[in-house]
């Protein structure tokens, strides 16, 4: 999978330099419908159609289990599998392509966790073998290869990490790379926070508080719970408070606009309630998709609908 000159440029580089680098790639090979496949067909993207400003990726839902690469035993290393997050993922997809018309860009880890984990720097994944590192790498540079697709024929866009959690409470949790007690803060607190977060091109124009971004009428959660799919923070459900939360990985930090240009990232870890038959996922990937809909009118004027 190629990307730039360099095959492993994400572990030099910070993630500034990310957020504003102009990533080469051959358009005669990533064009709407292609997929392409990483080292050992570990990592695929599949190519949306140019004219999508969404990007979905599963990074922890993989079952290859080579046995040439060890297990990471490092006693950090968390292992768990996100169950039919991959499966979710497309089902969201599937109904964005129904709606829009347009099919999404999507990005897949297929190698199983405990092998290697793409949502964490190089330094944090502790890799154990070539091969793990090389899929890291391809990974990432599928990422990077799928925002400049969408800032090339977008000018901007919205990258969504998809996760799945075990919490007690089957809600959405809704990351923006804001920590918890952030998001127990009252508005006007929050309402400072926006260069901290992975939307923070959209706050920049965006002509409403911050808040209301993360948990007013305008925020996304409250689009999905708007749709049937209950979700924190929202207006309907506005703070974690002391409950767990996943705030956002590497991906959502490093590939969102915390750090400069036009492409936003939001992790959503789902309940198992979103992801345990096909039906459930189904309804759950409708109802994010015309979130998705509404929150493109709102926050970028793009009205997707055909």
């Amino acid at each position: 999978m190629s990307c730039s000159k360099k095959q492993d440029v994400v572990r030099n580089e910070t993630q500034e330099e990310i957020a504003t680098e102009v990533v080469a790639y051959d358009k005669a090979v990533y064009k709407k419908g292609a997929t392409i496949y990483g080292s050992n067909n570990y990592t695929r993207i599949i190519v949306g159609d140019l004219a999508s400003p969404i990007i979905l990726s599963s990074p922890h839902d993989g079952t290859l289990e080579p046995a040439t690469i060890p297990d990471r035993t490092n006693p950090d290393a968390v292992t768990v599998r996100d169950t039919y997050a991959t499966d979710l993922t497309f089902r969201i997809a599937d109904a964005l392509e129904d709606i829009t018309g347009l099919r999404p860009h999507i990005i897949i880890n297929m190698l199983r966790r405990s092998k290697m984990d793409p949502n964490r720097s190089l330094a944090e994944a502790y890799l154990t073998h070539a091969d793990a590192t090389k899929a890291w790498n391809d990974y990432q540079n599928a990422i990077k290869i799928a925002r400049q697709i969408v800032v090339d024929n977008r000018g901007k866009g919205l990258y969504l990490d998809m996760h799945g959690h075990g919490h007690d409470k089957q809600r959405i949790e809704v990351a923006y790379t804001l920590s918890k007690t952030q998001l127990n803060y009252t508005d006007a607190q929050i309402n400072g926070l926006a260069s901290q977060s992975s939307i923070y091109a959209i706050a920049k124009t965006s002509p409403f508080a911050f808040s209301q971004l993360v948990r007013g009428d305008q925020a996304f959660g409250t689009l999905m719970a708007n749709e049937g799919v209950p979700s924190v923070p929202s207006k309907q459900d506005p703070m974690p408070g002391s409950d767990l939360y996943f705030d956002g990985g590497y991906c959502t930090s490093t590939y969102g606009s915390e750090k400069g240009g036009t492409i936003s990232a939001i992790q959503l870890e789902t309940p198992w309630t979103n992801r345990s038959v096909l039906a459930v996922r189904t309804t759950a990937g409708i109802g994010i998709a015309n979130a998705l809909v509404s929150y493109f009118k709102m926050h970028y004027a793009i009205d997707l609908k055909k």
